[in-house]
């Protein structure tokens, strides 16, 4: 399942990365692209399927503790 490889691929971002701050919006976005275009061959052009794992991806990085609720709640669609 291409989402659960996603995923793993995040974990392994993350865990590359130095978390003593926390993450910002334009560094959420660079590792999303970068996840996105490995694993979205399938998706391409398909908006509606972009912002839904914009969001997954956002909750995923609150629920690790990589961005703060405020963030995780204000930050909009950038696609």
């Amino acid at each position: 399942m291409p989402f659960l490889r996603m995923m793993t691929l995040l974990e392994d971002l993350l865990t590359q990365r130095s978390m003593t701050k926390k993450m910002t919006k334009a560094q959420a976005i660079k590792d999303f692209r970068v996840l996105y275009k490995t694993f979205s061959h399938y998706r391409r052009g398909d908006v509606i399927a972009k912002q839904q794992e914009w969001g997954t991806f956002t909750d995923s990085l609150c629920k690790a503790g990589l961005i703060t609720l405020k963030q995780y709640e204000n930050w909009g669609q950038p696609f």
